[in-house]
């Protein structure tokens, strides 16, 4: 199961694809820093405009208007000097921009706290329901376990799950690279847990 626009998050930087905006073309270097938070904030609403042919102030007609894309984002969002570390934090958020555009959306999150009981698949349905909206996940790792391939305290951006024999193979797109893991690999190793957020 995989995003219906996946080229609306592609795309092509220094001669080479990228996969989503990078936290690194924020301008500044505290946003560049904190901004993994709302550079796939941007990402999400990005698709969303597209999909849904929005009235939002996200663009990439030239760099130029995606780096402002980035601020204004970022400017709403507000990290805070330990980021944006909950999906209330990143919710609130995007809520601002989309009430600020006059646009009523459902957001929806879901968090894994490491002290409660939880089951894997109680967050893969969350990933799918959001996917078969045709929606990119957000996705918060504050640790990530034995997944090396994932930052830790980093928001990435979801766009496909597959049922992979009793897990789920997932696929983000981060900082323009593709990364791909199975999410019961993090799930059983993570200490400090994470979550889920898309706009419906």
């Amino acid at each position: 199961m995989k995003l219906k626009q996946m080229h609306l998050l592609e795309f092509e930087y220094e001669n080479k694809l990228s996969y989503g905006f990078n936290q690194k073309w924020h301008k500044g270097f505290f946003k560049r820093l904190s901004g993994c938070g709302p550079t796939t904030g941007t990402m999400l609403l990005y698709y969303l405009k597209n999909r849904d042919d929005l009235n939002l102030k996200i663009s990439t007609n030239s760099f130029d208007e995606l780096q402002d894309s980035l601020d204004y984002t970022y400017n709403i969002m507000k990290p805070t000097v330990k980021g944006i570390d909950s999906t209330t934090l990143y919710v609130n958020g995007l809520n601002k921009i989309l009430t600020d555009s006059d646009l009523s959306y459902n957001i929806h999150n879901i968090y894994l706290r490491k002290d409660e009981q939880n089951e894997l698949h109680c967050y893969a349905d969350f990933i799918k329901e959001g996917i078969k909206k045709d929606s990119p996940v957000a996705f918060l790792n504050l640790h990530s376990g034995k997944v090396l391939i994932l930052e830790s305290w980093h928001w990435l951006t979801i766009v496909s799950i597959i049922d992979y024999e009793d897990d789920y193979f997932i696929t983000c797109y981060d900082n323009g690279n593709k990364i791909e893991f199975k999410l019961g690999d993090w799930f059983n190793t993570t200490k400090l847990g994470g979550g889920f957020v898309y706009i419906e």
